[in-house]
């Protein structure tokens, strides 16, 4: 089992794609390529990626300094796919609105 654990699925209200993934006990960073059905190339989708340096139970409480970092960025599709990578202990969202 592991160390990527993920999910994918449409929303057909919001036209959008969605794939979720969580990376746990990695040794070495992970590296994905998402395909969503008709994606042209040079289509942009949303990653949002959670880490933090304080292991895989840190969060972040109110009144305290944030131990949680999100990372958001434009991913470009290369031949259908959104590729990326991510380190062991994160959590993350691609996200892809079908024109």
């Amino acid at each position: 089992m592991g160390p990527a654990y993920w999910i994918a699925g449409f929303n057909e209200k919001n036209n959008n794609y969605v794939f979720k993934v969580a990376v746990y006990n990695a040794t070495a960073t992970q590296s994905f390529n998402v395909v969503f059905p008709g994606v042209p190339a040079g289509a942009e989708a949303k990653l949002t990626v959670l880490t933090s340096k304080a292991g895989a139970s840190a969060v972040n409480e109110p009144g305290k300094p944030e131990v949680v970092d999100e990372a958001v960025t434009t991913v470009s599709a290369a031949a259908g796919g959104f590729k990326f990578a991510l380190p062991s202990l994160s959590v993350a969202v691609l996200s892809w609105k079908r024109a």
